[in-house]
């Protein structure tokens, strides 16, 4: 009897990969499978024999063969060879609070490239090699991207690292007398760390306190202080400035002796650059108060 023979549906197979064909076992007679185009066939005798030497680009064609008696049918399959392109996602990356980015992925053209995700964000233009890509929050995110050329498929994966930018906050300027301690008053880091840096001269007792005290100070004048709060990539700074002024020494005048007067003329010092201010501790007046 004729048994026909089926030697199953056209393959698209990556190169230098294992194959395996898929044709109808003879229920009578027997079966031989014959390459045309150069590879060979492991087991020629079997339905599901595997294929080698596929190590070019291009069609190779297999026919199956089945023999009962004086019948003979012939079947014929087509695997088609693809050679293999590596998918590159492009380094990971880092960056700082920003809403989005771009990937860069080696161009599949004229291949077919798509990039996936499994993270909570969006990709663009998912067939763009080069996409960008929109987050909301910080945290780490994974691209995908596959690169398919036929029967070959290749996957390779790069991070996103969203890094959260806090705000430096310095505290208010101040003003001090020449001596007198001074602290700083800076804003506590949620995310990453906080370090005091002097511009100029003074000295923080402990950089990365953001309450540290300052010293170093011999001289007035104005002394600047930077808070800078660093996570990962994201930095941000802030900067106070601390007014020292010199200690004036008041000189009230000497003593007087009053006879039958209700005024007199009160004699400072200079307050200069400073201010100058009259207090009475009894019941008399002055009558210009700021006056030396």
């Amino acid at each position: 009897s004729l048994e026909i023979a089926q030697a199953g549906i056209d393959q698209q197979v990556c190169m230098n990969r294992p194959v395996s064909l898929a044709a109808n076992a003879p229920v009578n007679g027997s079966g031989q499978w014959q390459s045309i185009s150069g590879a060979t066939v492991t087991y020629p005798a079997s339905p599901n024999s595997t294929v080698s030497g596929i190590s070019l680009p291009g069609t190779y064609t297999f026919i199956w063969t089945i023999v009962n008696g004086n019948c003979t049918s012939t079947a014929t399959v087509l695997l088609a060879a693809f050679d293999l392109v590596q998918a590159n996602a492009g380094t990971d990356q880092s960056i700082c609070a920003a809403a989005g980015t771009s990937l860069n992925a080696n161009g599949p053209s004229p291949l077919s490239g798509v990039w996936t995700t499994p993270s909570a964000s969006t990709i663009v233009n998912p067939n763009d090699p080069l996409s960008r890509v929109l987050v909301l929050n910080s945290g780490i995110y994974s691209f995908v991207c596959t690169i398919a050329n036929g029967g070959c498929t290749s996957t390779d994966t790069v991070l996103v690292v969203i890094d959260s930018l806090e705000i430096a906050q310095a505290g208010p300027d101040q003003q001090i007398c020449l001596g007198n301690t001074v602290q700083l008053a800076a804003n506590i880091p949620a995310f990453g760390t906080g370090q005091w840096s002097a511009l100029g001269g003074g000295s923080v007792s402990s950089p990365s306190d953001p309450q540290a005290t300052v010293g170093g100070i011999s001289t007035a004048g104005a002394y600047s202080f930077v808070w800078t709060i660093n996570n990962g990539t994201c930095s941000s700074s802030d900067t106070l400035t601390i007014n020292v002024d010199t200690a004036i020494i008041a000189l009230a005048g000497a003593d007087q002796s009053l006879c039958g007067s209700t005024t007199t003329i009160l004699n400072a010092n200079d307050p200069a650059p400073g201010v100058g201010l009259w207090t009475s501790l009894g019941s008399s007046l002055v009558s210009s108060p700021k006056g030396f």
